[in-house]
C-alpha cells in the first residue's frame, strides 16, 4: 500500500464531506461516491482522526497537550477496532468483496456524524440554547438512517443485518467509553 494513497489531503477531506452531504441528501448514489478500497479505508479513518483533534481543541482540550493526544489516540484506537470489527464480521458472512464498499461511505456516514454532534454540542455551548440538543438528536438520527441504509444497500444482505453492524458498532463505543482514559468536564453556563 502506498503511503502516500491512504493519507488524505485538506482538499481531499472537504471533498468526501461535501459527498458525504450529497449521499445524505439523496441527491448523490452512494454507489461511485468514494473509493472503495484499503486506501479509501485509510482516508476514511485518518480523517476521523483529523476531526477528533478538532473536536478536541473546539472543547478547549488544548489547556493540557497530554489529555488532546489522550483524546485523539482514544478515538482512533475506538475506530479501528469498528473497522476489525465489522471487517471480521463481513469476512464471517462471506461478503469478503463488499467489505471496503461498505466500510467506507460508512465510517465517512461516522465522520460526518461526529462533525454534527461537534457542532450541536458547540451550539449549546456557545449559545447557552439547550433546546439545540433537539438539533442534535435529528442529525444524530437522520446520520443513522444513513449509516444503517448503507449496510442495507451495499451489503445486500436486509436491514436486520445492518440493524446488527450498527448494534454492534455503538457496542464496541459503549464498551470503550468504560475504559476511556480521559473524562472531559465541560462548564455550561
Amino acid at each position: 500500500m502506498d503511503s502516500q494513497k491512504s493519507v488524505i489531503s485538506p482538499g481531499a477531506f472537504v471533498e468526501m464531506i461535501k459527498r458525504t452531504l450529497l449521499v445524505m441528501l439523496g441527491r448523490r448514489p452512494i454507489s461511485g461516491s468514494y473509493a472503495a478500497d484499503p486506501d479509501g479505508v485509510w482516508q476514511a479513518i485518518w480523517a476521523s482522526v483529523v476531526i477528533s483533534i478538532g473536536i478536541g481543541i473546539s472543547l478547549k482540550m488544548t489547556v493540557a497537550v497530554g489529555s488532546l493526544v489522550s483524546y485523539t489516540l482514544f478515538e482512533l484506537v475506538q475506530i479501528l477496532a469498528v473497522v476489525l470489527v465489522l471487517n471480521a464480521i463481513i469476512r464471517q458472512r462471506g461478503l469478503q468483496p463488499a467489505a471496503c464498499q461498505f466500510l467506507v461511505p460508512f465510517l465517512w456516514m461516522v465522520n460526518v456524524q461526529s462533525l454534527f454532534s461537534a457542532f450541536a454540542l458547540n451550539s449549546m455551548v456557545l449559545t447557552g440554547d439547550y433546546t439545540l440538543g433537539i438539533l442534535f438528536i435529528a442529525l444524530g438520527a437522520w446520520s443513522i438512517y444513513w449509516m444503517w441504509r448503507i449496510g442495507r444497500d451495499t451489503l445486500g444482505q436486509g436491514g436486520f443485518f445492518a440493524t446488527g453492524l450498527l448494534a454492534v458498532t455503538y457496542i464496541i463505543h459503549l464498551m470503550l467509553a468504560i475504559f476511556q482514559p480521559l473524562r472531559v468536564n465541560i462548564q455550561i453556563g
